[in-house]
């Protein structure tokens, strides 16, 4: 998931606002029909349904923050629990959770309330409509090969919505071309997003065996958070890195500048600075 960016609400333009308030009064909307459908579950729910939760609120606190233009994106490890819950109990208990998930998560981090009801406005929308989709083109409460292409159509749909939906509102916000910041979205959220929702299946699966399972069956997910999060860190890394590199091309440059006005007589009296070794400082012929 997006995190908007850090203007309030109230600073934002008349059409940003706008998009906010639809959004969560969608997504509320959504939330009270899932609430109609699923509240029982939520209620009465067996013991794989709270283990199954319980992964999903841990997940949305596994986030990393990825720098993207004007903005961050956030990459969670919930999706794939989402799903599981979608496909074993319906979509109104996975809704409900996810929103929980959404809203726990937010206050940890301390967002503003307009924040924190629009993710769960863009969550309970994402993960509504991909239900509806994937019951709607016979998906079942089982894994099943007639399963598959329901399954699918559903993750799609949940791949775009989550992304455009926040992508929207903040191209909108920072005054940029929507297609092309849509499309940067996109790529960006391609390598992760499917490869958790791939996993929501093999979550199902091991839980149908036993609950046991489910721990080693959330390990890939966990994977691909750690290997997004040390990817940060090298991308940081080499930012670093070519940042000192300009830094000290930039110092040889205004060395050279500098040689090449200093009167000829004088060059023997010049104290040189060699940026390529910052401890070599001597004085002598240029």
């Amino acid at each position: 998931m997006h995190q908007p960016g850090a203007a309030t609400s109230a600073q934002q333009s008349r059409p940003v606002r706008i998009y906010i308030g639809v959004v969560i009064a969608a997504g509320l909307t959504a939330l009270v029909w899932a609430a109609v459908d699923g509240w029982r579950v939520v209620v009465h729910g067996p013991e794989t349904f709270w283990v199954l939760s319980a992964f999903l609120i841990a997940g949305e606190f596994l986030n990393i923050g990825i720098p993207r233009e004007h903005e961050v994106d956030e990459i969670t490890v919930s999706t794939t629990f989402t799903f599981a819950l979608l496909i074993v109990f319906g979509t109104g208990p996975a809704v409900i959770m996810q929103v929980i998930a959404s809203i726990a998560a937010d206050v940890a981090d301390r967002k503003t309330p307009w924040k924190m009801a629009f993710n769960a406005g863009q969550y309970a929308l994402s993960v509504g409509a991909a239900g509806i989709v994937y019951f709607a083109l016979g998906g079942t409460h089982f894994v099943t090969a007639g399963s598959l292409l329901p399954y699918l159509a559903a993750a799609l749909v949940f791949y775009l919505l989550n992304t455009v939906l926040t992508d929207i509102g903040i191209g909108l916000s920072i005054d940029e071309s929507l297609p092309r910041y849509l499309m940067v979205g996109l790529r960006q959220q391609v390598f992760e997003s499917p490869t958790l929702l791939a996993l929501a299946p093999v979550v199902v699966a091991a839980s149908e065996v036993t609950l046991w399972l489910v721990p080693l069956a959330a390990v890939p997910a966990l994977a691909v958070w750690w290997g997004t999060k040390l990817a940060m860190v090298n991308n940081q890394l080499v930012g670093e890195l070519q940042e000192s590199l300009a830094r000290m091309t930039e110092l040889n440059r205004m060395k050279d500048d500098f040689v090449a006005v200093v009167p000829f007589g004088a060059k023997d009296d010049v104290v040189v600075l060699n940026c390529g070794d910052p401890f070599a400082v001597g004085r002598g012929s240029v």
